[in-house]
């Protein structure tokens, strides 16, 4: 069975409320195939209205989601973040039909929505609570390699010992089947706090850097030369991201695991490529 992972694909990236598509995109090939048509949403009336035009966008990652039980994609729009906002649109695409509701919640006063989106009290027929990576019983599985306070370790007759050096990088997250672990560090503060990420294979040892755009997966990094415990840093061809990217992992398994780097995916010691849009999570 394919796996795969459902994206948006906005005719205008700066602006949903232009319409779209949901897309699927089957990992293990890239492909990509639309299975809903997300229709441009205008006020009915804008001459009247407070805003005559509103750009609408994903504000949070977790505004993109899949109610598995119901077999639905759940969108929020909103003008601005939820604590300034003043339009949300509520979206539910049926993943089997294609069909799509829309929801007014906040801002119907303001902007009388188009024919065939409902306003008023939040409809019963809603979404449930967002789906995330599960952590499976495989995610606690010993493998030979762990990271502690800058080191990778290795688990030598049951006791852990230091293989290799990367300075003030620290773990973000195991994925699903707990193999890979999401390093970062290199970090520099600003208007933005940024950080760089790795991967480590906790299988092997190795630890691999992450370019920033699509392409073939990339050679382990080596120690500094004249030492065989110590990666150099600053980590140079990495990707850096600050506090407000999306960085997530998706999957439950080791067959179905991938890490989401806003609108980048990386599957493991495979091609990563580019979704052009926001993932569901």
């Amino acid at each position: 069975m394919a796996v795969y992972i459902l994206a948006i694909h906005p005719e205008n990236s700066a602006d949903l409320s232009r319409g779209g598509s949901i897309d699927r995109i089957v990992i293990d090939t890239g492909d990509r195939a639309p299975i809903a048509k997300l229709p441009p949403f205008v006020c009915a009336d804008a001459s009247l209205k407070v805003f005559p035009s509103v750009a609408l966008n994903i504000q949070d990652p977790g505004d993109f989601r899949i109610d598995r039980k119901k077999g639905w994609a759940c969108i929020t729009l909103m003008d601005r973040n939820i604590n300034a906002a003043s339009l949300l649109l509520d979206i539910r695409v049926d993943l089997k039909s294609g069909n799509v509701a829309r929801h007014v919640s906040v801002g119907e006063f303001s902007c009388r929505p188009p024919d065939g989106v409902t306003t008023g009290a939040k409809a019963a027929d809603t979404c449930g609570s967002q789906s995330r990576a599960s952590a499976t019983a495989s995610q606690q599985k010993r493998y030979a390699f762990s990271f502690r306070t800058g080191n990778v370790m290795k688990s030598v007759k049951g006791r852990p010992q230091k293989v290799l050096r990367i300075n003030e990088y620290e773990q973000e997250a195991l994925s699903p089947s707990g193999r890979w672990a999401l390093l970062s560090g290199d970090q520099s503060d600003g208007d933005y706090i940024h950080r760089q990420l790795v991967l480590l294979d906790r299988e092997t040892g190795q630890i691999f850097p992450i370019h920033g755009s699509p392409g073939a997966w990339p050679s382990a990094l080596e120690p500094v030369a004249g030492s065989s415990l110590r990666i150099e840093v600053p980590i140079a061809n990495t990707i850096g991201v600050v506090g407000e990217s999306d960085v997530r992992w998706l999957g439950t398994s080791a067959e179905s695991e991938v890490l989401v780097i806003d609108d980048l995916i990386i599957v493991p010691r495979r091609e990563s490529f580019s979704v052009n849009g926001a993932v569901a999570r």
